[in-house]
This record gives structure tokens, C-alpha cells and sequence, in this order.
């Protein structure tokens, strides 16, 4: 199946960019206090929790012909997880390494993320057992989504 982009006038985004920058600004900040709130995270952890998160699942986001169930919430293969060293983390966070390693450490010992021979990734079943977390990240994209619609006309 073709990957179908949404496009926006332009004109409409330049009339409104201070309405989009807060409808993203704001998105940002619901998923930030989602994941805080759920896992009991600070802001830094959760970053760096997103981090590892997205490097784990980057792969089956981006290709279409990933099996249904994973695209899912079924526990991903040991096989296809990818580990993120603690450098990278610190490199893509623009946190300090001594930072990161501290708070890595703390989120496997909470059990959120697990040690790997490349690094660290995120602990197996996170979506299964968290989809009240997933559904409150998803209504919150609907409106950012009608905000970006009503003021730069989305269309395909």
C-alpha cells in the first residue's frame, strides 16, 4: 500500500503559526504529563524513556509490511528489539552522559527499560500493559490534529 502524506495550504499555516505552534507546543507537553503521570516519571526520565522507546520500535513504524500483530501492541521478538547505547541517548537528548546513566540505571531497576549487549531497550509487553496510557496519548493527537485541520486545511 502507497504511504499517503497529508499536506497543508501553506498560506493557511502562515496565517495561523502561532495557533499550529501552540496546538504542537501542547501536544508535546500532553504526552510528556501522559507518560510522567502513568509511570511516575520526571520530565528527564521520560525523555529518556521515549528515547530508548522509539529506538525499539522505529523499524516496524516505518515498514509496511511489518505482520499486523506487531504493529499492534503484541510483544515485540527478542530478534527484532534494538538496543541504544547510553551515549546515543545523552547525543539525542542533549542530556549529560553522567545524567543519563544515572537514570537509566533507575528505569531498569523499575523494570521500564532492560539491559542489552547494545545498550539498553525498553522492557518487553510496555504497550500491552499500558494501553490506558496509549488511549490518553491518542485522544490528545485527535485535537491537535482538528487544531492543525481548522487552521492550515489538512488534506491528502
Amino acid at each position: 500500500m502507497p504511504r499517503t502524506m497529508l499536506e497543508f495550504d501553506y498560506e493557511a499555516l502562515t496565517a495561523n503559526r502561532r495557533v499550529v505552534a501552540f496546538a504542537l507546543a501542547n501536544q508535546f507537553l500532553a504526552v510528556q504529563r501522559a507518560f510522567a503521570d502513568a509511570l511516575d516519571l520526571d520530565p528527564t526520565s521520560v525523555a529518556i524513556f521515549l528515547t530508548v522507546s522509539v529506538t525499539n520500535i522505529q523499524r516496524i513504524a516505518r515498514d509496511p509490511t511489518t505482520a499486523p500483530g506487531l504493529r499492534h501492541d503484541a510483544p515485540m521478538p527478542e530478534h527484532m528489539m534494538t538496543g541504544i547505547s547510553r551515549r546515543r541517548i545523552a547525543e539525542s537528548t542533549g542530556l549529560p552522559r553522567e545524567t543519563v546513566r544515572r537514570r537509566v540505571g533507575e528505569l531498569i531497576a523499575r523494570g521500564l527499560l532492560c539491559e542489552t549487549a547494545g545498550g539498553v531497550r525498553g522492557a518487553s509487553g510496555f504497550l500491552a500493559a499500558n494501553s490506558a496510557l496509549m488511549g490518553r496519548v491518542l485522544l490528545s493527537l485527535g485535537g491537535v490534529v482538528d487544531t492543525l485541520d481548522a487552521a492550515t486545511r489538512l488534506s491528502r
